[in-house]
């Protein structure tokens, strides 16, 4: 009867042990302010008209040129902006629903480029 008490005790003891490593790595791994390796674009409404989007940084890159273009490559505004590491920048758009066709918003770092768009 020991020995079985023992082996259930040992057994459990390595599952809440796993378990709170497991739970440990998992948490560690989700923030996005630990990888320090990543940036994203997004829109702030992707269904409206609006135009206005966010550049979230995780990375070491903090200069971000950006453009607003046309279907026909033309563009129509563009900026540069100084994003430090884990900050998030809104950028804000005046008003294109007078165009039409897709409007895509480029940004750019030293290494990567991302694109978002939206048809009108």
């Amino acid at each position: 009867m020991k020995k079985n008490n023992l082996i259930a005790i040992s057994v459990i003891s390595m599952f809440l042990v796993c378990a709170f490593f497991l739970a440990y790595v998992g948490t560690k791994n989700l923030d996005p302010a630990n990888s320090n390796s990543w940036w994203t674009v997004y829109f702030q409404d992707p269904k409206s008209p609006n135009m206005s989007f966010d550049i979230e940084n995780h990375s070491a890159s903090t200069n971000f040129h950006w453009e607003v273009d046309t279907d026909n490559n033309s563009t129509l505004l563009q900026g540069t902006e100084n994003i430090k590491n884990n900050q998030t920048k809104n950028i804000t758009i005046p008003d294109v629903s007078n165009k039409t066709g897709k409007i895509s918003v480029v940004v750019t770092t030293d290494k990567d480029r991302q694109e978002i768009y939206k048809n009108f």
